[in-house]
């Protein structure tokens, strides 16, 4: 329903409450700082950009803790990538982004 996913959009937190970090899954620096800045423009906190441990990610994806889901959902949702749970985390509102090849961005 419209008004059960209205509410459920105002309980999560604001998107500049949530930490992100972003990691380079692909060897592409430029394609990585590129998400970085989109996911700042929708106002969210960028806390890192860094490479993540291989570049063999083959696209784009978000990753929520437990707890994290909706958050981790919404902002999947706006970068137009999938998302997944990450194996652990403890802050509930800290998402990663792990940054594959330009192409799967959802350009």
């Amino acid at each position: 329903k419209a008004s059960d996913a209205a509410s459920a959009a105002t309980t999560l937190p604001a998107p500049w409450e949530i930490k992100v970090v972003v990691l380079n899954g692909s060897g592409d620096i430029v394609n990585t700082r590129t998400v970085a800045s989109r996911i700042q423009a929708l106002s969210y906190r960028v806390t890192d950009v860094a490479k993540a441990g291989s570049f063999n990610y083959p696209q784009t994806e978000v990753y929520y803790p437990p707890g994290g889901e909706q958050i981790g959902l919404r902002l999947a949702k706006q970068l137009d990538v999938p998302a997944q749970p990450l194996p652990g985390g403890t802050d509930p509102e800290r998402l990663v982004v792990i940054v594959g090849p330009a192409r799967a961005v959802g350009n």
